[in-house]
């Protein structure tokens, strides 16, 4: 057997060369070694499609009715879901069912609304109206009881700067919720608009999109802005319609189309701007470029008429008939980072808990953990490239060769001519390896 010190030549400069007959009689633990820096330099592709975990429930796993029509989660992470025949609480195990009784004055079985307002309390439309639930005594009060008496249905429930604004058929009712936990009526809202399903503003003007989809402006008069609309959101402050048709701005002149993509349905939550598109995911903060977060596990045909609902910690899907899907924070760690620039040909660990990536755009990008961006190094390089940090320096391998920037100063200094495809940092932490496009590996 021959040892591998034989299969090495060593040269003054401190570099190790194997060429292409002696990788044909490489050891195999080193041949591994070789394969797997051949396999890691592809660039990364940024439709990977990754399966978010999720959990399914519905009426065999305690859910009171199948038809879920809103969904909240509190400050205690319990899950609040309203369906046509019941209140559920769920507590991540098991569901707690609310139904109308002489200790729960609940307006009806039949829920349509839910909203969590700023103080905590959790407001609850219905079929024949307003109820709230009473944390401290875990029981449900009628809004008559503290002083707002409504017996229509409550199609939606909407908060902005402090007022609650209760959506019914063709009246908005805008009331305020007292220090008392008292309600009182401060003005309404009266227009043939229909059922309201989404409540939001813009530019100091209501806006609400009805059952059917289409979308009024209220202010002295009622104002059609357009029809069969999915979902409304401000995002960045800019107005956003989606359609099956794709996503629509609303401008001065009207409608602009931003993009082709149709989206099922958006998150009505602030600063949670996710998509539904087929059984995908997105992160919408900017439209133009969408982020994909990851795909449901049940196929697209599976899903009927669904809603994303956002809460604190959690995404749900609400899936009529079938109940609903809960996909947590903590079960998908997976995140996602557009990076400018074209393919991404590498990523490495930096100094500390950085991240050195390179892509085709010249410029060695550095990220932290969170992913967020900090800083760029130019190396001057289009297309292809490896890059690694060791110490002050980050060193780039590509067919110019393998260079040195220093990060105090920007310098770019060769280090190696010839023709190279990858550079790792060996075990060591104080030597390279470099792969050349000629089958040669070199330590420096």
């Amino acid at each position: 057997m021959t040892s591998l010190s034989e299969k090495v030549s060593i040269t003054p400069c401190c570099l190790m060369t194997l060429t292409k007959n002696k990788i044909k009689n490489m050891p195999k633990t080193l041949l591994k070694i070789v394969l797997f820096l051949l396999i890691s330099f592809v660039p990364i592709q940024s439709s990977i499609a990754f399966t978010l975990n999720s959990v399914a429930l519905g009426v065999p796993e305690g859910l009171s009715q199948s038809n879920v029509s809103s969904i909240v989660e509190d400050a205690d992470g319990y899950v609040w879901v309203g369906t046509f025949n019941g209140l559920n609480r769920y507590d991540g195990k098991s569901f707690r069912h609310y139904f109308p009784s002489p200790r729960n004055e609940l307006a009806s079985a039949f829920i349509r609304s839910l909203h969590i307002s700023k103080s905590g309390s959790m407001f609850i439309g219905t079929d024949k109206g307003l109820s709230i639930y009473d944390p401290l005594h875990d029981r449900i009060v009628s809004s008559k009881t503290l002083g707002f008496e409504l017996n229509e249905t409550v199609w939606t429930i909407h908060e902005h700067k402090n007022n609650i604004f209760i959506g019914t058929e063709n009246a908005i009712y805008i009331i305020n919720e007292l220090s008392n936990k008292q309600l009182s009526i401060k003005n309404k809202f009266v227009g043939s608009f229909g059922t309201i399903k989404n409540i939001t503003f813009f530019k100091n003007k209501m806006l609400i999109r009805n059952y059917i989809g289409n979308v009024y402006k209220i202010s002295e008069q009622v104002e059609l802005i357009t029809k069969n609309a999915n979902s409304m959101k401000v995002i960045k402050d800019k107005l956003f319609i989606f359609k099956d048709s794709g996503v629509f701005k609303l401008v001065k002149s009207g409608l602009v189309k931003s993009s082709s993509v149709p989206y099922l349905s958006v998150t009505e939550k602030t600063n949670y701007n996710f998509g539904l598109s087929k059984n995908s995911i997105y992160d919408l903060n900017d439209i133009s470029k969408p982020v994909y977060l990851g795909k449901l596990q049940i196929p697209e045909k599976s899903l009927a008429h669904p809603q994303i609902v956002r809460g604190t910690t959690k995404t749900f899907i609400l899936n009529q008939n079938s109940g609903f899907i809960i996909i947590n924070d903590n079960n998908n760690l997976v995140r996602t980072k557009v990076v400018e620039g074209g393919n991404v040909w590498s990523i490495s660990p930096g100094m500390v808990s950085e991240l050195i990536i390179a892509a085709d755009a010249p410029k060695i990008k550095i990220f932290d953990q969170n992913l967020n961006h900090i800083k760029d190094y130019d190396s001057k390089i289009k297309g292809p490239k490896s890059a690694v940090q060791i110490r002050g320096s980050i060193y780039v391998a590509s067919t110019k060769g393998l260079i040195k920037i220093n990060t105090e100063t920007g310098i770019i200094t060769q280090v190696l001519d010839g023709e190279f495809f990858i550079v790792k940092v060996a075990k060591n932490g104080g030597s390279l390896l470099v792969g050349s496009t000629s089958g040669s590996i070199f330590q420096y």
